[in-house]
């Protein structure tokens, strides 16, 4: 009897270890997603700047592997740098909305908080009256609604061309990844794809904090 009930203990212990070792998915490209889990650590403690210079394919799983704490930082760094253009006081005005919207939501980036259904309504309906105005009372293009808040690259102009990177470092066969198809679409509607290995949490729309469901935030 005490074997039995020994042995029902550990089973649960088991169960229980193998729920905590349950990695995180970061991305749907196995190869990003290990060399995410393989760099965790310099990741967690890198800043928007070091970002900037990732290959392209590599940038978005590395923002999946964010901390909250670092999606606000890295998008505040996006905001301000964006307000250095000669901006109108009109457009300038406009793109502070942005941050006021962050810096009145310390937890924005966090899970449980965007998780609930209030508050995701509120950040929808804020970026979908923010972006109404940016293109009907500034007449911006979609090109630079996309440049200024859908994207964390750095913009280069006013007209909403954004910096690319791409690696001219040769890879070896076990580095080389595929274009990174599972995550956010670039299309100018701002939608996002699903993706068949599973979707990719919450790191779409805009500000990149809208869940990966095929839907256009």
């Amino acid at each position: 009897m005490k074997l039995k009930t020994f042995l029902t203990i550990l089973s649960f212990v088991a169960i229980a270890c193998s729920c905590n070792n349950e990695e995180e998915t970061y991305s749907c490209n196995k190869k990003l997603n290990n060399w995410a889990h393989k760099n965790i650590s310099s990741i967690r403690s890198m800043e928007r700047e070091t970002w900037l210079k990732l290959d392209e394919n590599y940038k978005n799983t590395a923002y999946s592997a964010f901390t909250a704490d670092q999606k606000m930082l890295f998008w505040k760094d996006k905001i301000r740098e964006t307000l250095e253009f000669d901006w109108t006081e009109e457009e300038a005005n406009h793109i502070y909305k942005l941050y006021t919207f962050l810096d009145e939501r310390p937890d924005f980036f966090k899970t449980e908080y965007i998780s609930d259904p209030q508050n995701f309504a509120d950040y929808i309906e804020f970026m979908k009256t923010w972006k109404r105005d940016a293109i009907y009372d500034l007449n911006w293009s979609e090109e630079q609604v996309y440049a200024i808040c859908y994207t964390g690259n750095r913009l280069v102009n006013k007209a909403g061309d954004i910096e690319l990177v791409k690696s001219v470092r040769l890879k070896t066969v076990s580095e080389t990844v595929k274009p990174n198809t599972c995550d956010c679409s670039t299309s100018l509607d701002n939608g996002c794809k699903k993706c068949s290995g599973g979707e990719g949490g919450n790191n779409c729309g805009a500000m990149r904090n809208a869940p990966c469901n095929g839907q256009s935030y």
